[in-house]
């Protein structure tokens, strides 16, 4: 009986000293051969890589980074941290992407959790904004950099890794135009012309073609305007700001006259494409002045009047000639 405790006892005190072992070896290996993690950057979908862009508005492309997990132990690691819903955090963060460019990604933590076929991943929202310094139809990388945290376990753990990796985005030009008159409201006699500054700017990344026109007229006015200008853009140090002339002229039939009406004119930006025969447009808008015609008017009697005048001038001459 004595023998049988003792073997027991025995037994037991050979077990612990070997759990001990068992429990010191094992985290020393996975620390010697630790589990690597592998980052990978790229978007959900490539056309969203070659956007229309509308300068100062953010262009949104969904990325996905992708966790896998490699090394000796990686089968058995992933394995571990799956059945106890363990995640990879990755931090994002993107790298100063230069002149004319701001960008930001949300959210900034990705939090896939490890799956036992040793690859994850989770998705973010990369949002970048131009500005009329990025020329259009040319290469943009956007360097964003991946910080995968140190994941730890019981037994096994996966090292932290910083990375980085770039999205590539092809802005297609944008016509976007800016068009002011000079002033909004004038006052003019009947029969004369008006010329009214209005000021062209264009803020879009390549040549830009002004469409502008004049509208509906009130009637007895006439006006016009240069309805064709190429205006240059500031991305290659060309002036991107022009002045043409809108010319208006009020009714100049006889009488007096004491009325106000509003001009409108429209104006447009136009580029043509010629790698794939596209025609972009910017939104048509349109503009009103407010012109108030004042004055007498007496269309085709001024040479009469000029005879009568000479005629009573004379007459009154000859008239105190005779009294003297």
């Amino acid at each position: 009986m004595k023998k049988t405790i003792r073997t027991i006892e025995v037994s037991v005190i050979i077990g612990i000293l070997l759990f001990s072992i068992f429990a010191a070896f094992i985290p020393s290996v996975s620390a010697l051969i630790p589990s690597t993690p592998v980052l990978k950057l790229e978007p959900v979908n490539v056309e969203d890589l070659t956007p229309l862009v509308n300068i100062k508005q953010p262009v949104k492309i969904e990325i996905k980074v992708t966790y896998s997990v490699t090394g000796p132990f990686s089968s058995i690691v992933t394995s571990s941290f799956e059945t106890q819903n363990v995640v990879a955090p990755i931090g994002l963060s993107v790298v100063d992407p230069g002149l004319g460019i701001s960008a930001s990604v949300e959210p900034n933590v990705l939090q896939p959790k490890i799956k036992a076929s040793g690859e994850t991943f989770d998705t973010a929202i990369l949002s970048v904004t131009f500005t009329e310094y990025v020329i259009g139809k040319l290469d943009v990388p956007i360097t964003i950099k991946m910080e995968a945290q140190k994941v730890s376990g019981f037994l096994f753990h996966i090292e932290g890794l910083t990375q980085t990796g770039t999205i590539t985005i092809a802005p297609q030009y944008s016509p976007i135009i800016y068009v002011l008159p000079a002033d909004t409201l004038y006052e003019v006699t009947p029969g004369e012309v008006l010329n009214i500054p209005i000021y062209l700017e264009n803020l879009g990344n390549d040549k830009t073609r002004f469409i502008l026109g004049v509208d509906d007229l009130p009637e007895g006015w006439v006006a016009s305007i240069n309805t064709d200008i190429v205006v240059d853009s500031a991305i290659a140090g060309g002036n991107n700001k022009e002045t043409v002339m809108l010319s208006v002229m009020p009714p100049y039939n006889f009488g007096y006259h004491d009325e106000t009406q509003v001009i409108k004119f429209h104006a447009k930006g136009q580029y043509y494409i010629s790698q794939t025969g596209e025609t972009l447009e910017s939104d048509e808008r349109v503009y009103e002045i407010q012109i108030r015609n004042r004055g007498f008017s007496t269309p085709g009697f001024e040479g009469v009047f000029v005879i009568l005048a000479l005629v009573g001038i004379a007459f009154i001459v000859k008239k105190r000639k005779k009294t003297k």
